[in-house]
């Protein structure tokens, strides 16, 4: 240890020898027992008050914290987050403590120590973690940091206070709950200390006011410094900031249960944006500031569907002081901007059978994530009403692919941001269930956004009938293989926004050929029938967000940024005292609240539930592998002919035919002299891996009925003495079920052709396998129900 070290070492000892460790600055806690009304406050996260703790571990006091209800004491240690059951808070007369920022690795001579960690003092300390808030832990001499336990690590915090003393020492140690409730002053009779805490760069002046006066100064409260207040309900406070009583919004008392009230002690935005070396911005997140209505929402254009009017406030541009700072960014207080770098989608496809399937699918960023008025059950369709009628079938097959990136999302928290004034103006307009009808969904909406993702999204998807869908897989086409979202180009129009919803562009439907259009496109299909069925169907695309087309050069940043995902909250839920932070009681706000809840309920009724998917059509293949013969009669016969034939048959309809397997004339006089097993043990024809295929569609109540399959076959063995008659083999499965069988499974059958007149003369055996081919869908795939 270097000589400087060991000197500041020995200072620091004796400072804390002569600042005194002792019991009687803390209360020891047993397990229940409250947080002390006069404990020393060290930080807030989540709107829950930490108070500075220590606890033995290893049989040493560790400084931490605490919080109501916590029955334990946190605090870093061996580069983890240990708790401590048995451990102490500590307490002190108001204005005893003080939180100072150190200079430089010297620690101030009035500092005040806490615990030991070998042969170290240790002191409480206040280190500012990542999220931006102020957690205590503890520091030593020459540490230059405050180790905190957060998130389960010890994190180390190089911008930290430590807490000095100033005034007298604090009662003596008790155990058990608050021994001496705080009655710091007269108007402490009953009320609640409740902390003020200012998280801005300059002092405030607090004052008692009423709705017409300003009152008398209460306190100072110094930049990161927390004083703790008597308040009631309906207390009103003025804040002043450089004697300037218009920038802070008015403090009202409506929660006795809050963890503390946050005051924003800053410059107005526009002098702290130029006031140092860093340039401040302030993100673009309007969206997250305005209703939504749920009957209109399109999850796949979110962007022109957040259109109503605002509900919450936003930051002042030129005034505003209610803000933190993200790196260079002034966000509002009551929202929280972070940092995406995500995707989600590929250039993958999926398939959905039935509108209501694909909706449902397709408009994944939404979902059932919203929450209904009391009452309503079920989950409603969200962009069941942004498709056109001819776009909605219950038997259509729908083939789409989709893609999003993720650049930055807000949230926000309605307890601590603020409402707009127009839109609580116009909550109080509300008398009854028509005038919320009238009033409030029109120009709001019925929900609020959450959360709002911003970055890009693309996505397109093609339409064809079931019967289109049947014809191609009858050709043994990959649909989704066919359709490829990579050759997607740039070419023709496109929908792209910005983050406000100005659209840039325009976008339309095409035929699916049209690819330079930015419809769909197909992969090369050798089968041009298949190839024709494809290039039939409808197509849309849509791109919101970013620059590019449907190819690799589609970027997104933040300055192009729109919005591609959100969650709601109903604009019921926002009618609260708690939110509303003005003189409103809680009598006036609870029939607005009813009246405005039960119009939602009966505005939303109309909308398009989402009802349970029907099956999807299912595809079977039939496979011919065998075909020989068995047992023959020679009678000179040089020749053989036929077919085999495969039948399916759904429920009590009629059999259907597939296109059967050809045996072709076999006449070889020079190597095969006669029809026997000696020549014909191996196939007779090319008909090895040949496949028929065949698509079962769902019954118009969306089941799928039972299927049956019937193969045959029939041959004519040709003679070559005229004076014979040919000779005619015929055989067949007989209908067997096959609705029952998995996906993917395969299962193998056999039968015999025999000689019509004589069963015992010549016999071929014919082998084949059925397979129920893997789902082209995304939905789950039904089984027959029978």
């Amino acid at each position: 240890m270097k000589r400087t070290h060991i000197l500041q070492l020995i200072v620091f000892i004796l400072l804390c020898t002569a600042s005194g460790i002792n019991a009687q600055n803390w209360v020891k806690l047993n397990a229940g027992a409250p947080i002390p009304s006069n404990a020393v406050i060290g930080g807030l996260e989540n709107n829950m008050t930490l108070y500075v703790a220590r606890g033995k571990f290893n049989g040493t006091w560790h400084p931490g914290k605490t919080w109501a209800g916590a029955g334990k004491c946190n605090f870093g240690w061996g580069n983890a987050e240990k708790a401590a059951t048995d451990y102490e808070v500590l307490t002190a007369p108001q204005g005893y403590f003080t939180w100072v920022t150190p200079s430089g690795n010297t620690l101030p001579a009035n500092v005040f120590p806490g615990g030991t960690d070998g042969n170290l003092t240790t002191c409480p300390c206040q280190g500012k973690v990542a999220n931006g808030s102020w957690h205590p832990g503890k520091t030593w001499a020459g540490a230059g940091r405050c180790n905190v336990g957060y998130g389960g690590k010890e994190v180390v915090c190089t911008e930290y206070k430590v807490l000095v003393t100033s005034g007298t020492p604090p009662p003596n140690t008790t155990t058990g709950p608050d021994p001496s409730p705080s009655t710091t002053s007269p108007s402490a009779v009953g009320a609640k200390m409740m902390p003020f805490v200012n998280d801005g760069t300059k002092t405030v002046t607090i004052y008692k006011t009423s709705a017409t006066a300003k009152g008398p100064k209460v306190t100072d409260i110094t930049n990161q410094g927390t004083v703790n207040i008597p308040v009631k309900i309906g207390d009103q406070f003025l804040v002043e900031i450089d004697g300037r009583t218009d920038l802070h919004p008015k403090v009202f008392i409506t929660d006795l249960d809050k963890g503390g009230i946050i005051i924003h002690g800053n410059l107005p935005v526009v002098e702290y944006k130029s006031a140092g070396p860093i340039t401040y911005e302030v993100p673009d997140y309007y969206p997250n500031l305005v209703g939504i209505d749920l009957t209109i929402l399109n999850p796949r254009d979110l962007v022109s569907t957040i259109n109503k009017a605002k509900i919450f406030e936003a930051l002042d541009p030129a005034n505003g002081v209610d803000y933190f700072h993200i790196g260079n960014k002034l966000v509002k207080y009551g929202f929280l901007y972070y940092g995406l770098s995500t995707a989600s989608g590929s250039s993958s496809v999926d398939m959905s059978y039935g509108f209501n399937a694909f909706s449902s699918s397709y408009s994944g960023s939404v979902g059932a994530d919203f929450p209904l008025p009391k009452g309503m059950s079920g989950s409603l369709n969200v962009g069941f009403n942004n498709f056109s009628n001819e776009e909605k079938s219950s038997t259509s097959v729908y083939t789409y692919t989709r893609e999003q990136k993720q650049v930055f999302g807000v949230d926000v928290d309605p307890m601590e941001a603020r409402l707009d004034s127009k839109f609580k103006l116009d909550v109080l307009q509300v008398n009854s269930v028509q005038d919320a009808k009238n009033i409030i969904i029109p120009k709001y909406g019925t929900h609020y956004p959450k959360t709002i993702v911003y970055g890009g999204d693309r996505s397109a998807y093609m339409i064809m009938t079931s019967d289109q869908y049947s014809k191609v897989k009858g050709y043994g086409v990959d649909v989704k293989a066919s359709v490829s979202k990579s050759a997607l180009q740039k070419n023709g129009s496109k929908e792209n926004f910005n983050s406000k919803g100005k659209s840039t562009g325009s976008s339309d439907s095409y035929a699916s050929s049209n690819v330079g259009s930015g419809s769909l496109s197909f992969a090369y299909e050798q089968n041009e029938e298949a190839r024709s069925v494809l290039e039939s169907t409808k197509s849309k695309y849509r791109q919101v967000g970013g620059t590019g087309g449907f190819d690799n050069s589609w970027e997104v940043s933040e300055g192009d940024a729109a919005p591609v995902g959100v969650t709601l909250g109903l604009i019921s839920d926002l009618i609260d005292i708690k939110i509303f932070k003005d003189a409103t009681t809680a009598a006036q706000l609870a029939p607005k609240k009813a009246y405005i809840e039960q119009a939602i309920k009966e505005y939303l009724q109309g909308m398009a539930s989402v009802s349970e998917p029907p099956a999807v059509p299912v595809v079977y293949s039939v496979e011919m592998s065998t075909f020989k013969v068995v047992k023959a009669n020679d009678d000179g016969n040089r020749g053989l002919k036929g077919r085999v034939d495969a039948y399916f048959q759904v429920g009590n309809n009629a059999a259907v035919q597939l296109t059967p397997w050809v045996v072709a004339n076999y006449y070889d006089p020079w190597s095969a002299m006669c029809f026997c097993p000696d020549h014909g043990d191996h196939q007779f024809s090319s008909l090895g891996g040949k496949k028929v295929y065949f698509t079962q569609v769902p019954e118009s109540n969306g089941a799928l009925a039972p299927i049956k399959l019937n193969v045959s076959a029939y041959y004519s063995e040709f003679d070559d003495n005229l004076a014979d008659n040919s000779d005619n083999l015929y055989g067949s499965t007989g209908l067997f079920d096959i609705g029952n069988m998995q996906e993917g499974a395969t299962i193998t059958k056999e039968f015999y052709a025999y000689h019509d007149g004589n069963p015992g003369w010549n016999s071929i055996l014919v082998k084949f396998k059925v397979t129920r081919l893997p789902s082209d869908f995304s939905d789950l795939v039904s089984n027959n129900g029978f």
